[in-house]
């Protein structure tokens, strides 16, 4: 890929870094960005994070309370979308 990360992607890392810390094994971007036809304003930011352990009740709480927080931060947070 040779455009750069969308800078809500590397905000969203950086932040599932810190409420995850080692635990985090990665976040993947994927989808139409990747394949190269990413359509600014409709796309969606496909994203595969992967994590080493079970996600708790309360790790899906966090992770719900973090989103809202880039949403309302990053209007195109809302684009998100992950497995």
């Amino acid at each position: 890929m040779t455009e750069r990360i969308p800078p809500v992607v590397t905000v969203l890392a950086d932040r599932l870094h810190e409420l995850l810390g080692e635990r985090l094994v990665g976040v993947y971007l994927g989808g139409s960005l990747v394949m190269g036809d990413f359509i600014a304003g409709s796309s969606d930011y496909d994203l595969l994070v992967v994590v080493s352990g079970d996600v708790s009740s309360a790790d899906l709480s966090r992770l719900v309370a973090l989103h809202e927080r880039l949403v309302d931060e990053l209007p195109n947070a809302i684009r998100l979308e992950g497995d």
